[in-house]
Order: structure tokens, then C-alpha cells, then sequence
């Protein structure tokens, strides 16, 4: 039983992954808790081998989660093992963002490993999956009506699942720098690591939920599976891992040539947006547009709750002339316009200061939700570069002003009412809501979406220079006998 486990891992080691340093996430349980343990018995063998200890606290199990974590802090104490600790309320989070309490949980993990791992400067994480789960993760996806994709199931190593906006606020290193997931357990069943749990007296914490029945993968642990064994197929659970295994080995070459797809024909917009030419989309094949779909809904963090029929839905919906939009699972939103079609995830409000936020010259300042930066960087006309520099026109997200027009800082702040400013070269004032729509900003992120504006003078009153992505305003534009400029650069925090 002992070599079971420590052999998986050693297969890991030598073919799965280099050795490297290990976040480990723990949850107390039978098979997290095992691995850790087994990490342990084989570590005189790998002395360059590093491991710390992740825990999250999911907020649904009240008292008993709090011991949980207490449980694992003693276990990492008793070893010399360091030992962190995450949490979030969960069901709020559920709550809030339309999921499952099942995908909330596994979703905010993730974003709590990618962090932590950003943080300690680790590019491993290691779960306790193991081959049971990965049987029923495979019969679970075929129930929701999953494609070639979900029939693949769990990599054995792999990305970690990129995070949402919404969690990327709450964590904001994850997805910073790349993380893999790594399941050394995956070809272990599950008898095998509570068989070694009980040889070594790990006496590993019981999570009450596990036996719940309104929670769906319960449901096929307990019930639809033993009923498929006992009833039609007592190898079922082996025939899902080898359908796994069949399916991954294609949709690896697969993901390789969407990837190439996706790269070079992948808009990426505010924070949060993705689209492709319209032409472009409707050209391919069926097949590859269903791919792109899930590889942009990736990209955004929603890729866990969509199912064939919500891709069959966004595909209906880029065949139609009309601006028209579709809400899908989660955040996730698909909408096609007249030339473009393409994913959005909405984002939450964003908590902007009451003042709003300064932008000195020169200078950096990020979104108060993340997912932007605009620097400030003041060129000086009267050398040779600056001179070049004079005659740039710039683009969308990056301009030039006039210096003198401002002579302090800058001001970023949300819209307010009623607001307009004349945009370049225009015949004058206009609306900064029509401005906006005319910019292609997504009417879920105009609210929030931060004009740059010139505090009030002894001369003049606050003034708006520029919205990024719009027009800049026509005051502040540079002119030939313009001296000093400041150049702006907006820029988004791209996804994976």
C-alpha cells in the first residue's frame, strides 16, 4: 500500500514534472493529507525537494472548517512545514456571482493558490485528485453535455485555472506569473490512499459535505455510480479514466493549433473583453469556433460552468446581424456587433475613492479593481527626441498633451452626470455617455470606467483631458508651438 503512493509519486517526479518547489494544498482530508505525507517519506530521496502548505478556509462549514485548519497548522508544525492560511466567505461569493456552491469553492481555491504560489515564488501546485475523482469528474461533465474538451478531464499536470476579475481584486497575484497544477495522484484509487491513510494513523479530518446529497458530485459518488457498477458495467469507473485518457491525448495537438488560432486573432479589451473579427468567425469551421469559445471563456475565468449548450447558444447569437448580447453562466456574457463578436465578463463595481485617484507627471497609478495602469511621462520639446516625439500621433489608449494646460497632476476618477467635452477635432461639446458608446466601451464598464481629468485652476474649472480609448479632449490637444508634452499610456493587465 506504502509503495502505491510513493511510487505515483516518484512517477511524477521523473516523468511528469521536474522537480521543483511545491505549494501544497491541504484541506485535512484523507487524500490531501496523504499526499502531503507521502511528499514527506520520499523527501530523503529528493533533498532538493521544497514544500510549504496551503489551506483554505471556504466560510461553509462554520466551526468545523476553523478546526480544519487548526488541524493541518499542527500536522505542519509537527513536521517543520510552513503553513498558510486563505479564506473567504463562499457563499457570498456564490451568491453574488451566480455559481454553484460546488464551482464557487473550487474557484476561489484556485485564485487563493495562484496568489500564494505568486507570493512565495512558486510555480507548482499539487492537489490530492486522484483517480476515482477523475472518474467522476469525467461522468459529471458527460451528464452537463461536455464536448471532446471535458471528456478529457483532469490533466495529471497542467495551468492552474486562471481567475476571474471579480477574484483577481480579492487575490490580486493570481495569474501574475504562471502557476501549474500538478495530480500525482491521479493514477491512485481512492481505497488505496485511505488504506495508507489508516497503515500510517493519519486519523485525516471528515468534511460532512462530502456525504451531502445536494451537492451534484455527491450524488454520482454515492449513488449513480455504484448504480452503474453493480448494474450495468463493474469497470465503468475504469472506462471513464481510459475515455479520459484516449480523448486528452488528442485534444492536446488539438489545443495547440487553437492556441495558435487564439493568439493571433484574439482582440483583448478592457480588462475584460475578448473578440475576434466577425468575418473572421463566421468563416471557420464549426468545430474551431466551439474551440475559440471555450478558449476565450478560459481566458476570462468562466470556462468551469459552460456546457455545450451555452456554446451552441453564443454561436446562434454571432450568426445574427443585430447588436445583440446573450448572458451566460457566471459573469460571462457573449454579444455580437457589426463587425466583431466575442466574450466579456462582467466586472464588479468598482470601489473608486471618494477623490478619486491622483496621476502625478511623471507618474503611475493602477485601477482601483486592477486589470489597468496609466503612466504619465512628461517629454521635454526642446531636444531632438522630444521633437519627434511632438509629431506622434499617439492611438486610442496612448496621447500626448499639452503640459502647460495642466501644470500639476492629473485626477482619474469615474463619470459623473451630464458630463461632456469636446473631442478632438470636433465641431464641440458632446456627451461623455455618447462618447463612450461611439468608443466601443462595453455599457458594463462605463460606470466605472475612469476619465483623466485637470484638477480646477485659479482659471479654469476641472476639465476633462481624455478618456482612454476615446478621443482626447480638443483643449489639451499638441500643437506645433506646444512646449513641454505629457505622454499617456493606458494599458490592460492581460489575461492568460
Amino acid at each position: 500500500m506504502v509503495l502505491s503512493l510513493e511510487m505515483a509519486l516518484q512517477d511524477f517526479w521523473q516523468n511528469t514534472a521536474p522537480l521543483q518547489p511545491a505549494l501544497v494544498a491541504v484541506s485535512g482530508g484523507a487524500d490531501s493529507l496523504a499526499l502531503l505525507h507521502a511528499l514527506l517519506r520520499i523527501r530523503p530521496d529528493y533533498p532538493a525537494l521544497r514544500l510549504a502548505v496551503a489551506h483554505f478556509n471556504h466560510h461553509i462549514r462554520a466551526e468545523a472548517a476553523s478546526e480544519d485548519a487548526l488541524f493541518v497548522e499542527a500536522f505542519c508544525e509537527k513536521h517543520s512545514l510552513p503553513f498558510h492560511l486563505g479564506e473567504l466567505d463562499v457563499p457570498a461569493l456564490a451568491a453574488r456571482r451566480k455559481l454553484s456552491l460546488e464551482d464557487a469553492a473550487r474557484q476561489a481555491r484556485y485564485a487563493f493558490l495562484a496568489d500564494l504560489a505568486a507570493q512565495l515564488g512558486f510555480s507548482l501546485v499539487l492537489t490530492g485528485h486522484h483517480a476515482d475523482d477523475q472518474a467522476e469528474t469525467v461522468l459529471l461533465r458527460l451528464l452537463r453535455g461536455t464536448g471532446p474538451q471535458g471528456l478529457a478531464g483532469m490533466a495529471r499536470l497542467g495551468p492552474l485555472p486562471p481567475s476571474s476579475a471579480a477574484l483577481k481584486i480579492l487575490f490580486p497575484l493570481a495569474g501574475t506569473t504562471p502557476v501549474l497544477l500538478g495530480r500525482p495522484f491521479l493514477p491512485v484509487w481512492r481505497h488505496d490512499i485511505e488504506a495508507y491513510a489508516g497503515e500510517h494513523r493519519l486519523n485525516p479530518r471528515l468534511d460532512e459535505t462530502n456525504l451531502a446529497s445536494e451537492y451534484a458530485r455527491n450524488r454520482v459518488r454515492r449513488q449513480l455510480l455504484p448504480l452503474l457498477e453493480g448494474e450495468y458495467q463493474p469497470n465503468i469507473k475504469q472506462n471513464l479514466i481510459r475515455l479520459a485518457d484516449l480523448t486528452r491525448t488528442d485534444q492536446e495537438w488539438l489545443d495547440q493549433l487553437v492556441e495558435a488560432e487564439f493568439q493571433a486573432n484574439a482582440k483583448y479589451e478592457f480588462g475584460c473583453k475578448f473578440s475576434f473579427s466577425k468575418e473572421y468567425f463566421v468563416g471557420k469551421p464549426a468545430s474551431l469556433q466551439k474551440r475559440l469559445i471555450r478558449r476565450t471563456a478560459l481566458a476570462l475565468g468562466g470556462l468551469e460552468n459552460l456546457d455545450a449548450a451555452h456554446i451552441e447558444a453564443a454561436l446562434d447569437l454571432f450568426k445574427s446581424p443585430a447588436v445583440r448580447r446573450v448572458d451566460l453562466p457566471g459573469t460571462l456574457v457573449a454579444f455580437t456587433a457589426k463587425t466583431e463578436v466575442g466574450l466579456l465578463a462582467v466586472p464588479e463595481a468598482s470601489p473608486w475613492p471618494s477623490a478619486g485617484l491622483e496621476l502625478a507627471i511623471p507618474g503611475r497609478v493602477s485601477g482601483p479593481a486592477g486589470g489597468w495602469q496609466l503612466t504619465a511621462t512628461l517629454v521635454d520639446t526642446d531636444t531632438p527626441e522630444g521633437r519627434w516625439t511632438r509629431l506622434k500621433l499617439g492611438g486610442p489608449y496612448h496621447v500626448f498633451l499639452d503640459y502647460a494646460k495642466i501644470k500639476t497632476s492629473l485626477l482619474l476618477r469615474p463619470r459623473r452626470a451630464g458630463e461632456s467635452y469636446r473631442p478632438l477635432g470636433g465641431p464641440g461639446q458632446r456627451k461623455v455617455q455618447d462618447i463612450m458608446l461611439d468608443a466601443g466601451i462595453p455599457r458594463e464598464l462605463r460606470q466605472d470606467w475612469p476619465l483623466v481629468v485637470c484638477p480646477a485652476q485659479a482659471d479654469r474649472p476641472e476639465a476633462i483631458c481624455w478618456i482612454p480609448g476615446a478621443p482626447l479632449a480638443h483643449d489639451f490637444r499638441v500643437t506645433p508651438g506646444t512646449g513641454p508634452l505629457v505622454e499617456l499610456r493606458f494599458e490592460f493587465l492581460r489575461l492568460t
